[in-house]
């Protein structure tokens, strides 16, 4: 019986931004310099809440704006942004 190996092909970041042209998955994420964690989600969520607000005639707060940070550092809690509304 001849088994065959096979190479399998991981993608490396600079591949994956172009895959991922949406803004809203995380800037660290699509640069491969972080995994998923609770800042990447707040990211997440402020742009969607920023999609809505563009739907809806609201205003995007101040809390939703800083979220959208490209530095995790400056990003809000996931409970300070829940409480902005």
């Amino acid at each position: 019986m001849l088994v065959e190996k096979v190479k399998i092909l991981i993608p490396k970041p600079e591949h994956l931004c172009k895959q991922f042209e949406n803004d809203y998955i995380a800037p660290e994420l699509v640069d491969g310099s972080s995994k998923p964690y609770v800042e990447t989600d707040v990211n997440s969520l402020a742009y969607l809440v920023k999609s809505v607000c563009k739907l809806v005639p609201l205003r995007v707060n101040s809390t939703v704006k800083s979220a959208l940070s490209k530095r995790t550092k400056n990003r809000p809690s996931l409970i300070i942004v829940k409480s902005s509304f």
